[in-house]
């Protein structure tokens, strides 16, 4: 996914992974596609319910990468 992608979008693909890496991290990439990072589905959720929702109910944030390791 692109740093860029909005978190329910990284979340519905990341949960829609094969049963055995649908937990694990997933790789974020920038605008050329380079690796960026690591992103852990724990982070999304967290993301999700912090971040305030705007009037249609989706919300504004994307997949950003944390500067942290994962």
């Amino acid at each position: 996914m692109n740093i860029h992608t909005p978190i329910r979008e990284a979340l519905a693909r990341c949960i829609t992974r094969d049963e055995p890496s649908r937990f694990g991290p997933a790789m974020a990439t920038d605008d050329a596609g380079r690796f960026a990072g690591l992103v852990r589905l724990e982070r999304l959720i967290t993301a999700l319910t912090d971040e305030p929702a705007v009037a249609d109910g989706s919300t504004s944030g994307g997949c950003a990468v944390p500067s942290e390791a994962p």
